[in-house]
C-alpha cells in the first residue's frame, strides 16, 4: 500500500528489492533495485550497486555486474569484484 503512493521511496525500493533477492526471485528484486539506481544521494546507494551487481551474476551478466559492483564502495562489491577480474 505504501509503495502506491510513495513509489520512489529509496527505502522501500531498497528493502522490497533485497527481499526478493534473498527469496531468489532475481526479477522482480531488479525492477525495485534499478529504480534507484541513480539515485547518488541515498543512503542505500551503495548496497542498491551491490544488490544489482549480485544480481546480475545470478543472471550471468558479468559485464552489467562488474559495471555495478565497480560503483559500490562496500567491502563485500571491492572483494566481489576482484574475484571476478
Amino acid at each position: 500500500k505504501l509503495l502506491s503512493t510513495k513509489h520512489n521511496n529509496d527505502t522501500l525500493n531498497y528493502f522490497l528489492g533485497s527481499a526478493y533477492m534473498a527469496k531468489g526471485d532475481i526479477s522482480k528484486a531488479l525492477g525495485f533495485l534499478e529504480s534507484q539506481k541513480e539515485n547518488e544521494n541515498s543512503i542505500f546507494y551503495n548496497d542498491i550497486n551491490l544488490y544489482l551487481g549480485l544480481a546480475y551474476l545470478k543472471k550471468g551478466q558479468i559485464s552489467i555486474a562488474k559495471s555495478y559492483l565497480s560503483k559500490s564502495d562496500t567491502p563485500k562489491g571491492k572483494k566481489i569484484l576482484s574475484e571476478i577480474k
